[in-house]
This record gives structure tokens, C-alpha cells and sequence, in this order.
């Protein structure tokens, strides 16, 4: 792969920029990225909520709400839109919604649901 990239990148000349090298016409970026990410702050009334290693949150003191592999050690938030309703976000974006009267007993896993 190594031989491959320095070939497409250094020798071969390319139509769509004037037959040159990406090499030759390459610029690096000036701007500056953070090292670290800086945490997300959810608004005072969302319930901050973390994914933990097999996927799910802790609900309670007896329930699980199953997020996915995706979200382990990320921060969530849950908004109160009904009685028993809840939306579920990660930052700004919303993953999907469920119904905290839907469990039954302890140690029950839910799924979200889709919006």
C-alpha cells in the first residue's frame, strides 16, 4: 500500500488538477485543532445520562436503556416531553425517544425508539 500511495501521490500525474502531482500542489491546513475535545454542556433541564461498556444507561435505580455499542463511555441527555415520555440526544442531535412506564421490573432493558 505504501508503494501504491507514494506512486499516486508523488509520480503519477493527475488530468483533473492540470497533470500534476497531488504532492506538488498540496498545501497544509493553517488552522489549529484542539488536542482534546472539550465536554458538551446539555441545558439545565435535560437529565445527564452515561452509556456504559455494554451499550446501555443506567435508567433509575433498576433499568437499563439500551443505546447501542456506539455511544460506550459518552455522555447523553434525556428531555421529559410527556408525563412518561422522554427524548434521548447526543449533543444536539436527537436519537430517539421511549416511554419510562414501559418498564415493568427491575433490570429490564428498552430499546429506543425511532422518531
Amino acid at each position: 500500500m505504501d508503494q501504491f500511495t507514494a506512486e499516486y501521490n508523488e509520480v503519477r500525474p493527475h488530468e483533473s488538477i492540470n497533470m500534476q502531482t497531488p504532492n506538488s500542489i498540496h498545501q497544509r491546513s493553517l488552522r489549529e485543532f484542539p488536542t482534546k475535545k472539550t465536554d458538551y454542556e446539555y441545558p439545565f433541564k435535560h437529565k445527564k445520562i452515561k452509556v456504559t461498556l455494554n451499550g446501555a444507561a443506567r435508567w433509575g435505580g433498576y433499568h437499563w436503556l439500551y443505546i447501542g455499542r456506539g455511544a460506550i463511555g459518552k455522555y447523553l441527555a434525556a428531555e421529559q416531553v410527556d408525563e412518561t415520555i422522554w427524548n434521548v440526544y447526543y449533543r444536539n442531535v436527537l436519537l430517539g425517544y421511549f416511554d419510562e412506564s414501559k418498564f415493568e421490573r427491575r433490570e429490564q432493558y428498552q430499546r429506543l425508539n425511532q422518531i
